[in-house]
């Protein structure tokens, strides 16, 4: 990730943090999921990437089901909704 950052190679950089955020979700790790997944957002909207900002919104939701907030859950499923007509 460091290597890519440097290289200012933005779409591995995304697939890495979305993988990031993955693998630290199935080890019950949500925050260092959570994590992942905001850096992954910001990187989406400042590049406009917006099957990036689905993943990101979608991997948030999870998070937020995971630690029973589902309110917040639910607001970033909306998010990804959202994304998801912008982009089809």
């Amino acid at each position: 990730l460091a290597l890519a950052d440097s290289l200012t190679d933005r779409p591995l950089i995304a697939t890495n943090l979305n993988r990031l955020g993955e693998t630290y979700f199935r080890q019950e790790e949500f925050k260092e999921s959570q994590r992942c997944y905001l850096q992954l957002l910001h990187l989406a909207q400042r590049t406009s990437d917006l099957s990036e900002t689905q993943k990101a919104y979608l991997g948030l939701s999870k998070v937020a089901v995971a630690e029973n907030d589902y309110k917040k859950a639910y607001d970033y499923y909306r998010e990804y909704s959202n994304a998801k007509e912008a982009f089809a």
